[in-house]
């Protein structure tokens, strides 16, 4: 490491760290790891969230999934009334306009075999509103991919 500081100009710190082989190699066994099912879903993935719908979307493909990102949960309606239904949904809970429970309830209207995933961080609130599959942010690709295998395998 090496501190330069200069007054009036500020400070700058450089870190120099190893290439570590092993894990360079190891990328893409981390994710196979985490394949605990079937990958190549179709994922319906609503968050009103601009982070969080790219950073679950990355982790999605990661596990060789297709998202689709939606801001909304009635520009999620629109999207299902316009394609059908995907391989299965995950919904954030505290959305404005309607909850991801209320989503969850009109997407079990039109498709009571959709697997859906409520992904929320107001566990204790989402647990009495609906009963669904929790997902408890911020999570890891680990427990998303085990959530899509269990939502998954229990919908067969």
């Amino acid at each position: 490491m090496q501190i330069a500081s200069r007054p009036n100009e500020g400070t700058t710190v450089t870190l120099w760290l190893p290439v570590a082989p092993e894990c360079a190699s190891a990328g893409s066994e981390r994710v196979a790891h985490f394949e605990v099912g079937k990958s190549g879903y179709r994922v319906l993935l609503v968050d009103d969230d601009p982070l969080v719908l790219m950073t679950t979307g990355d982790m999605l493909r990661e596990l060789g999934h297709e998202p689709i990102g939606i801001a909304s949960a009635n520009k999620a309606l629109e999207f299902l009334r316009a394609n059908g239904p995907p391989d299965l949904a995950i919904l954030d809970y505290a959305m404005p306009e309607m909850t991801g429970a209320a989503l969850a309830e009109a997407m079990r209207e039109a498709y009571p075999a959709l697997p859906l995933i409520l992904a929320t961080g107001y566990s204790d609130r989402a647990k009495t509103d609906v009963d669904l599959p929790k997902l408890d942010k911020p999570y890891t690709v680990a427990e998303l991919a085990r959530q899509i295998a269990s939502v998954a395998a229990h919908s067969k």
